[in-house]
């Protein structure tokens, strides 16, 4: 791993561990809960983990741009940017659920390069560079093996959603072994990445749900495209996710 992308993950990991600090500490306890807009839920525990997530990259990376999903952009040109998702799963902490992560990518003109996800919950950090491979708890991981959509695990969205969408969470349960959401968009990927999810798809999230992911998945042997196939977009909000030997199967399924 260059010099430079290792100075960076090691700061997007200290980064992650000291958010992931607040988060555990604060679960379960009382806190401010605001609407951002309908059923988009944020806490102060949010705005906090930001704050600090923010302060520890720029102590090593001032030069780097900011882009967290409750302070907005320090400069949408920059060539390279953090893109920061303080608190992955905010309804899932508002209720007490326990399946919630810290996502941190580096992007570099829109292509992520670097992530990190950490459950501080179970402890559990996802970590990978471009070219270097994918870490769980510094321990090397690959995507699963699964090459049969009847024995795959798969991850979708259960939001509200037009009926040829919600038909096919129904095809998937039929199809496939199981269907899963946990709740933290980030954290349900990077279940791919350890082998544990062989398939995921979205069509509504956000960069912060998507830069570390897709590096993470990628370096872990996996494949990251938009639903229909095309190239994976970071600002489409859409991705397909899988363990690389399922992904023509349900880019079929998908799009049939």
């Amino acid at each position: 791993m260059k010099r430079e992308l290792e100075s960076q993950l090691a700061a997007a990991e200290k980064a992650a561990r000291a958010a992931g600090a607040i988060i555990k500490n604060r679960f379960e306890t009382d806190f401010q809960v605001a609407l951002k807009g309908p059923g988009d839920l944020v806490t102060e525990v949010d705005r906090a983990c930001e704050d600090k997530i923010r302060s520890i990259l720029a102590e090593t990376h001032p030069e780097i741009a900011f882009w967290g999903e409750e302070s907005g952009s320090t400069d949408r040109n920059a060539t390279y940017s953090w893109v920061v998702d303080p608190l992955d799963g905010t309804k899932n902490f508002v209720h007490g659920y326990p399946f919630v992560a810290v996502s941190i990518g580096l992007i570099r003109n829109s292509h992520p390069i670097l992530g990190v996800i950490y459950d501080p919950l179970r402890n559990e950090l996802f970590s990978a560079a471009e070219e270097a491979g994918a870490t769980l708890n510094e321990r090397p991981i690959t995507v699963s093996r699964t090459d049969s959509m009847q024995d795959a695990m798969v991850v979708t969205s259960l939001n509200s959603m037009p009926q040829h969408r919600m038909d096919l969470v129904s095809q998937a349960c039929t199809y496939c072994q199981g269907v899963r959401r946990g709740g933290a968009a980030a954290l349900d990927l990077a279940q791919i990445a350890a082998g544990r999810i062989d398939a995921a798809w979205e069509w509504s999230l956000c960069p912060w749900d998507l830069a570390a992911a897709y590096v993470i998945i990628t370096e872990a042997q996996g494949t990251v495209t938009q639903p229909d196939g095309r190239p994976f977009d970071l600002h489409s909000g859409q991705v397909l996710a899988s363990n690389t030997n399922l992904h023509p199967a349900f880019i079929h399924l998908i799009n049939q």
